[in-house]
């Protein structure tokens, strides 16, 4: 039994760093976002007028080089501009 312990012990350690750098280092670096000045703003128009919201933020996002909630909160605005007629 005593043997069993030993053999344990530098896998339980193992798993424990494991998780931990898992858990509390990033995977990988935060990558510089670019924009992408390929995607025009009419493309992201077209996608919120086509119902496809979802491409809409992921549009806005290469083009703004943001996050999701900035890009949804702008196609949610550009979606209510556009249904208002503005």
């Amino acid at each position: 039994m005593d043997v069993l312990c030993h053999a344990a012990a530098p896998v339980a350690v193992a798993f424990l760093l494991g998780f931990l750098l898992g858990r509390f280092v990033p995977s990988r670096p935060d990558a510089i976002l670019l924009p992408d000045d390929s995607i025009g703003d009419e493309q992201i128009e077209a996608e919120v007028r086509a119902g496809r919201r979802i491409e809409a933020m992921r549009l806005y996002r290469r083009r703004h080089a943001c996050g999701p909630k900035p890009a949804k909160q702008a196609v949610d605005d550009l979606a209510l501009r556009m249904k208002r007629g503005g």
